[in-house]
């Protein structure tokens, strides 16, 4: 049986090179063989998400947060295909608790934008307020931040 680490070094090339059925069998494989892996788990529900395939991305992270209630990339990405489906509610309640971490900046950026699309203008100001106050100023995100911040009247 091959190491997690072997896994790993055989699979991320695969995922670089957007080679994502290829990276698929060889996770279906390395989670079959360690199937608690968070890593792992969490990679193969990647390359689910980039095929399109939301549902199985989905129950892998579901799969992972009943492992690891904190694991807070599991958490983030099962919010962010509720956003992709434009399902705001659905994504601000998966999203809750990381809501309430004060770094969490690129969360709060899309819960602002839930709730611009819930017509919710305080709720959205109060987020992105809290988003720009927490995001490094050379994040790719800053821009769109600011962006949102001046659609949303708050200066």
């Amino acid at each position: 049986m091959k190491s997690v680490e072997q896994y790993i070094r055989e699979i991320s090339p695969l995922c670089q090179q957007h080679n994502f059925h290829s990276a698929v069998t060889l996770l279906k494989q390395a989670v079959s063989d360690y199937p608690k892996h968070e890593i792992l788990l969490g990679l193969l529900a990647s390359c689910y998400q980039e095929l399109g395939i939301s549902e199985r991305a989905q129950d892998l992270y579901q799969n992972i947060v009943a492992l690891n209630p904190e694991n807070y990339l599991a958490i983030h990405q099962l919010g962010l295909i509720d956003f992709q489906q434009q399902k705001w509610q659905a994504a601000l309640s998966v999203w809750e608790k990381l809501l309430l971490r004060p770094d969490d900046f690129l969360t709060k950026y899309y819960a602002a934008l839930c709730y611009e699309q819930l017509e919710n203008p305080a709720q959205a100001r109060l987020m992105v307020k809290a988003a720009q106050q927490a995001a490094p100023t050379d994040h790719a995100i800053y821009p769109e931040i600011l962006e949102l911040k001046e659609r949303l009247g708050e200066h």
